[in-house]
């Protein structure tokens, strides 16, 4: 963990960590992709959302959200508020959490190249010595693969964009879906597709010998 200037509107957090990804869309359309906030929290492959809900109204400071989730890294269950914030800079949000030790995570988008650069950024209090190393545990070790996992997200939607099915899948079947059970569609995936080419290969076997006989 680094040092980083503190996030507006909040207090001077002492730790941060955070993960950028550069991403092929122009800055105003990733930061409407952003704003939809229990999308971006889905695309953490770690994170198994049980609850997710939030105030009517418009995107803009003071709207809450709350989310009830398990970290599948760290172990840890939780139960947060979260309330929309300004960034530090630039064109963003942070969102600030009601308890535990992550007191902050920031989304920031910034102009690259014809593209546009994600940094989401996870601000921390650091704890007291008394059960210190038990707080430790609720640092979240996903946000590199949640960057990775955003990434691969948008690069897809972006790809796939002509194929409207794509679209409908990755939105209404395979985002509402826990992480476990994306890895098991995965797994029946990839067994399928399998299956279908070892049936192609026994079946052209068996055309060959019969075109000799």
């Amino acid at each position: 963990m680094t040092h980083p200037p503190a996030m507006q509107g909040t207090d001077a957090w002492e730790d941060a960590a955070w993960a950028t990804v550069s991403l092929p869309l122009p800055p105003a359309e990733l930061f409407r992709f952003v704003q939809d906030v229990e999308r971006l929290f889905r695309l953490n492959p770690y994170l198994r959302i049980e609850s997710w809900s939030e105030e009517p109204g418009p995107f803009q400071p003071g709207k809450r959200f709350r989310l009830e989730c398990l970290n599948e890294m760290s172990g840890v269950r939780a139960a947060l508020m979260l309330t929309l914030g300004e960034a530090s800079t630039g064109l963003g949000y942070s969102l600030r959490y009601d308890r535990g030790l992550k007191g902050a995570t920031e989304v920031m988008v910034e102009p690259a190249d014809g593209a546009s650069r994600l940094t989401i950024k996870d601000a921390y209090h650091i704890p007291d010595e008394a059960g210190r190393e038990e707080r430790l545990k609720e640092v979240d070790r996903s946000l590199v693969p949640w960057a990775a996992s955003v990434h691969a997200y948008v690069r897809g939607l972006h790809r796939w964009s002509w194929f409207l099915p794509y679209r409908w899948y990755k939105e209404r079947f395979w985002l509402p879906m826990t992480p476990p059970q994306r890895r098991i569609t995965r797994l029946i995936v990839w067994t399928t597709l399998l299956e279908f080419v070892v049936f192609l290969f026994v079946f052209a076997i068996y055309w060959l010998e019969g075109q000799r006989t």
